[in-house]
């Protein structure tokens, strides 16, 4: 899966970006994230590593590309969710 990389490293810039714009930030101006966007932030910081630590392999092998790939489709429904304002749930994420 050549392809894995590249989504790493797309998925970790946008990740990066999570808790320093104004997507983490409440719904209502002046308020504290909720609960559930705190979770997803945590989750995007603990994906930053996993990825770096994904691409440090040489050569990954076919199970690693594969979980990657899985690992990356949760960090994008974690974004995805965060842009939307979807946060009764942080699941599959």
């Amino acid at each position: 899966m050549k392809y894995a990389r590249a989504l790493a490293i797309a998925a970790a810039t946008a990740a990066l970006s999570l808790g320093t714009g104004t997507v983490a930030q409440a719904d209502k101006p002046g308020a504290e994230p909720c609960a559930k966007q705190e979770q997803q932030v945590t989750k995007a910081q603990q994906a930053l590593a996993n990825n770096a630590t994904f691409q440090a392999i040489a050569s990954p092998s076919n199970a690693q590309n594969a979980a990657q790939v899985q690992a990356l489709t949760k960090q994008c429904n974690g974004i995805i969710r965060l842009l939307l304002g979807l946060l009764d749930t942080t699941a599959g994420t």
